[in-house]
């Protein structure tokens, strides 16, 4: 079911990257569920929720979107009007 959720998600929005992350049962860490990158499937991956460089963590800790495009992908957020981040 994650699979096609992915799947589905990845078809309807232009994106290079699609990944689905659940909390792990000690709300310590996002653990990949499912994600493809360029087509191919992603390897194991977690990420602590204190991380203060991940995108992913931040919306989870900050329950905000965040939108990461072109030279923003993989480096620190600005903070935009509201606290989401922005491009």
């Amino acid at each position: 079911m994650i699979s096609a959720l992915v799947a589905n998600a990845a078809a309807l929005l232009p994106c290079d990257s699609m990944a689905l992350f659940r909390v792990d049962a000690d709300r310590a860490r996002l653990v990949l569920a499912e994600g493809t990158t360029q087509g191919q499937p992603i390897a194991d991956l977690s990420i602590a929720l204190d991380d203060p460089r991940s995108a992913c963590a931040r919306v989870v800790r900050e329950a905000i979107d965040v939108l990461v495009e072109g030279e923003l992908a993989g480096q620190d957020l600005p903070r935009g009007a509201g606290g989401a981040a922005t491009s």
